[in-house]
């Protein structure tokens, strides 16, 4: 094992007492194979100082050190960052090699810095979402879509470049984003999911249903506008007034949810709605997700999303909108149409008068959740962070 590598990402995390932690999934383990190849890894990211860390999963340990740049977002993040960068030029200089977690403005701007050097050092990447779509919002007026679409692509040609100069990568999808920003064709890349999915997790076979009155469809992901909590709000209401007992349970917090509460109380749906705002521990979120039925994700922009992938290993019925990765998760009968609350009221009134086929389609889930085994993608990490150890220039 030899060497030292820096993890580049636009993620944001919490420091508290000398300690950095994160509200969910990016936790110290998240690191480990990275750590099993790597002498240290520098993180470099958005870092947040907070006062209690109650809720949070820490990050930090051995062998793993945080540097952070403010928690700045939006406009002046994309285009006005650099500066937050230029700092760490000197912890560039004294790493081996880069990973850079994209797409990432972090990500773009510690490359130039590096592709400035003399020898730049060797980088690979991993591609976890769609550039252009995450920027995107069904809510957009004619003239801000104009100027998100313009945003996108230029991040997506910076992220290009990061992607045509690497020695190797990875992508979440199996081929959705490769077809949109396609290695060399000299490079070896990899479709590793994100997820650390135990495979103690994934059930053998689908557990007896709950009870179907109420019908509980659940959604775990933050409250960003991507992830359109709001529409499956406005579905539910829908669903309830032609007499489906339904009941929506939201994992997650965030900037969204004040306005999701409202949509709630302005739809009069607040006895059918549950807010289980930030839930640490995700034996806890097994709690939940065994006490529902369906995980929709309605959302306008994914990669794979590995809330998805943990919804299948316990065997729920999971659908959402034909976006990203998640086409590659779900047959195309199991998903509804963007924006269109009539149509995806119709989709979801069809799968729930047809529940006797639900066994069937958590079978189906709980097979695919397997390919997404800690055993199955672990390996393929340790090879691609192995080539990237393996191409340091010798002293």
């Amino acid at each position: 094992m030899k060497g030292r590598l820096l993890f580049v990402t636009d993620h944001v995390y919490y420091e508290c007492d000398g300690e950095v932690y994160d509200t969910f999934g990016f936790n110290y383990e998240f690191f480990a194979p990275y750590l099993e190849v790597f002498e240290k890894v520098d993180v470099l990211c958005r870092l947040k100082s907070v006062e209690d860390s109650t809720g949070l999963v820490k990050s930090s340990g051995d062998r793993l050190e945080f540097h952070g740049t403010p928690a700045v977002h939006g406009v002046k993040w994309f285009i006005d960052s650099m500066k937050y960068f230029r700092p760490f030029a000197k912890l560039i200089d004294g790493v081996d090699a880069i990973c850079y977690r994209i797409p990432a403005t972090a990500a773009w701007n510690v490359h130039l810095i590096n592709q400035r050097r003399k020898q730049p050092k060797p980088h690979i990447f991993e591609f976890v979402g769609d550039p252009l779509e995450s920027l995107l919002s069904v809510d957009d007026g004619r003239i801000k879509r104009q100027i998100m679409l313009l945003a996108g692509r230029v991040h997506g040609q910076r992220m290009k470049a990061i992607v045509q100069s690497a020695k190797t990568g990875s992508y979440v999808s199996a081929s959705h984003l490769q077809s949109l920003y396609p290695p060399p064709a000299n490079v070896n890349t990899k479709a590793i999911s994100s997820i650390r999915l135990n495979e103690k997790y994934i059930l053998d076979s689908p557990r007896e249903l709950p009870p179907l009155n109420p019908i509980r469809i659940v959604e775990v992901a933050s409250f960003v506008i991507p992830k359109n909590q709001a529409y499956l709000i406005r579905i539910g209401s829908v669903l309830k007034e032609k007499g489906y007992p339904i009941e929506l349970h939201f994992v997650g917090t965030g900037a969204e949810q004040e306005s999701a509460r409202a949509l709630v109380n302005q739809l009069n749906m607040n006895d059918d709605v549950v807010f289980h705002n930030q839930v640490t521990g995700f034996d806890n979120i097994v709690r939940i997700l065994d006490s529902c039925h369906i995980f929709c994700l309605p959302s306008y922009s994914e990669g794979v999303p590995r809330s998805m992938i943990e919804a299948m290993a316990r065997g729920l019925v999971c659908v959402g909108t034909p976006i990203g990765g998640i086409v590659e998760l779900i047959d195309k009968a199991h998903t509804f149409p963007l924006d269109d609350v009539e149509h995806a009221t119709q989709f979801f009134a069809q799968l729930i008068d047809h529940s006797d086929t639900w066994m069937e389609i958590g079978e189906r889930n709980i097979q695919k959740a397997r390919e997404y085994g800690q055993s199955v993608l672990g390996p393929r990490r340790i090879v691609m962070y192995t080539e990237l150890r393996d191409a340091i220039p010798l002293d």
